[in-house]
């Protein structure tokens, strides 16, 4: 297990119980999306080569977020994009979640 870090691209919390993100890990090119409404959370973590067709995606489309596809599509294949997204996220210092994970899984 290794400790991973994921910026906080998509953050929507419109009520204590209710949540919507986006992370990415752009070292380990590793996308977390999920949601939680009450009790029921559902979250999911991806390479960004496998995320084209994953029902997840509709979370990005719900929130307006369709604008991060291309880049994790470029970063799928191996870009840099962390200072573009930010840029375009407008966001100078994203906050910062860690997880630890099996980092073999994600690395193919």
């Amino acid at each position: 297990m290794e400790t991973v870090a994921f910026a906080v691209l998509g953050d929507w919390t419109p009520q204590p119980w209710i949540e919507t993100f986006v992370w990415v890990s752009f070292e380990e090119r590793i996308v977390a999306i999920g949601e939680r409404n009450g009790p029921d959370n559902h979250a999911a973590l991806f390479r960004a080569d496998e995320l084209p067709g994953q029902p997840i995606l509709r979370v990005l489309r719900e929130r307006g977020w369709e604008w991060m596809l291309p880049y994790f599509r470029r970063l799928a294949a191996g870009e840099d994009v962390r200072a573009e997204m930010l840029a375009e996220a407008r966001i100078d210092d994203p906050d910062t979640r860690y997880w630890d994970l099996d980092v073999t899984r994600f690395r193919g």
